[in-house]
């Protein structure tokens, strides 16, 4: 199970599933809370033309708020039971939130048991040099 720490982000997370599910096009919801605490919660969106990963759109959001003082996230599907239970990041969003949110807590599930990782753990060796050109445009973003 999740710690307490991240239970209301899980929920959040859950919650909007359960609102919006319609698989194969919303199948995944993720929670994001930037470190005042606000939490922004957003679906994943599966198109014939590509693939919007609940996670990436939910940094979307916050990015399009001026927010990039990030502190967890986590994602919600549901199995074969309808169960919801927490979806580990795919590679694409990892190296995503590697290059935006460099000191985000993500949390995942390995045999149904929740931990939290840094993003570095889940992403060991990083392409880096989007990461460079992302950050000095936060930074520039952040002062103006």
């Amino acid at each position: 199970m999740i710690d307490s720490e991240y239970k209301d982000l899980y929920d959040a997370a859950a919650k909007l599933l359960d609102d919006r599910y319609n698989p194969p096009v919303h199948s995944v919801a993720a929670a994001l809370r930037m470190t005042n605490g606000e939490i922004v919660t957003a679906t994943n969106i599966d198109h014939f033309s590509g693939y919007l990963c609940a996670e990436t759109a939910a940094l979307n959001i916050a990015i399009n708020s001026n927010n990039y003082d990030l502190e967890s996230v986590v994602a919600v599907r549901k199995n074969d039971a309808g169960e919801s239970g927490i979806a580990n990041m795919c590679g694409k969003c990892r190296q995503i939130f590697y290059d935006y949110a460099p000191e985000i807590k993500v949390i995942v599930a390995q045999d149904g048991v929740a931990t939290v990782k840094s993003i570095a753990e889940l992403l060991p060796f990083p392409f880096t040099r989007q990461r460079e050109k992302i950050q000095q445009l936060i930074k520039k973003d952040i002062a103006s």
